[in-house]
C-alpha cells in the first residue's frame, strides 16, 4: 500500500491512501469481483443503548461519523491513527463526542488526532459554513 507516516511527538501523523490502488488490490487479493455490503448502523437510536450497535468501540469504521478513518471526496482514505488499534482510541464515534457538549480546542485535537491549531481552523471553517447557510435560509 502506499501511504506515508511519520511521527510527531507521541502520536503518528494521519496516513492516507488512494482507493482505487487499494480496492483493486483489495479485491484481488480476496479474489472477489465485486465488494461486500454489509449492514452497517442507518439512524443514531441503533448506535445508542439497547440499539442494535450498543457495541463500544464502534466496530463500523464505514460510518460517515466514525474517527478511525476519513473518505475525502475523491474517495482516499486517511487512517487518522495508524499506530493505535480500534479498541485504543478514546473515542470512535464524533456523535458520542458532540453529546458531551462543548469540548476544549486540546480535547478536540486529541480525540481527531489534530493539533490545537488545526482544531481551531476548522473550528472557523465550519462557523463559516453554518452562518453561509443561515443566511441563506432567511
Amino acid at each position: 500500500m502506499s501511504g506515508r507516516s511519520s511521527t510527531l511527538g507521541d502520536q503518528a501523523r494521519k496516513v492516507t491512501y488512494s482507493t482505487k490502488r487499494t480496492a483493486v488490490r483489495a479485491l484481488f487479493a480476496t479474489g472477489r469481483t465485486e465488494p461486500t455490503i454489509l449492514w452497517r448502523p442507518e439512524r443514531r437510536a441503533d448506535c445508542l443503548e439497547g440499539g442494535a450497535n450498543a457495541e463500544r468501540p464502534c466496530p463500523f469504521v464505514g460510518c460517515r461519523y466514525h474517527l478511525a478513518i476519513d473518505v475525502a471526496p475523491n474517495g482516499s482514505l486517511t487512517i487518522n491513527f495508524p499506530d493505535l488499534e480500534l479498541d485504543e482510541l478514546l473515542d470512535t464515534c464524533a456523535l458520542d463526542v458532540a453529546e458531551f457538549g462543548g469540548l476544549v480546542l486540546d480535547d478536540v485535537g486529541r480525540r481527531m488526532n489534530l493539533t490545537r491549531e488545526r482544531a481551531r481552523q476548522i473550528e472557523i471553517l465550519a462557523g463559516g459554513k453554518v452562518r453561509r447557510r443561515l443566511e441563506v435560509l432567511r
